[in-house]
């Protein structure tokens, strides 16, 4: 019998999920230093610690890594949505949210790692498939916390087009520290808030009630 049989079914679930996590902890790596079509399966493996037989039993291809990039992001957001909807300040909580989020973004490496994603999207239409199912997902997240809220704007159009306009100004921004890594950080962080409180309330001004 095998090592893996013999092994209880958590214990295989949980290192079955830290060698998934494994491999997409090296695989992001070597997006960012390659590109996803200069970043081959040998070059992920080796980075990963595993053969690439390893690697295709946890995923069938790099659009399927891609993928699982893609829904960790969300599951990420949704996670944290459920923390702020427990809230008893929902609006406070996500213009917290949305500055610890642009803080992430401004430090870390996610904007190149979004850009990738994003020039993949473009001319792959599974990686876009799967893209446009996150945004959806993602929206359907936002517009439920905003409910609970008690904040909804009257009509469905306002609140689409806001929740546009949050999600350009999260994707916006990596992009801008793209073509301008001199990005004044500070500033933005602190405009952000009331931007958020216009997006989410109507009105920018301190004041307003949350």
């Amino acid at each position: 019998m095998s090592k893996d049989k013999e092994m209880p079914r958590p214990a295989r679930e949980e290192r079955n999920a830290a060698r998934r996590q494994q491999v997409l902890e090296a695989a992001q790596d070597c997006f960012l230093r390659r590109g996803f079509h200069g970043a081959s399966m040998a070059e992920i493996s080796a980075a990963a610690g595993m053969s690439v037989g390893h690697i295709y039993h946890y995923f069938q291809n790099k659009d399927a890594i891609i993928a699982a990039i893609i829904e960790q992001g969300v599951q990420h957001i949704a996670d944290d949505f459920a923390e702020i909807g427990r809230g008893s300040d929902i609006i406070a909580g996500m213009i917290e949210h949305a500055g610890a989020v642009v803080r992430r973004q401004l430090d870390g490496k996610g904007p190149s790692l979004s850009a990738e994603i994003f020039a993949e999207a473009s001319r792959n239409a599974t990686v876009r498939k799967v893209l446009e199912e996150a945004d959806k997902k993602v929206h359907g997240i936002v517009r439920d916390t905003i409910a609970k809220s008690g904040h909804m704007p009257a009509d469905a159009a306002t609140l689409d087009a806001r929740m546009e306009l949050i999600g350009a100004i999260f994707d916006g921004l990596e992009m801008r520290m793209i073509r301008n890594p001199n990005l004044p950080r500070d500033a933005v962080l602190a405009e952000l808030p009331r931007l958020m409180r216009y997006l989410l309330l109507g009105r920018a001004d301190e004041d307003a009630k949350v």
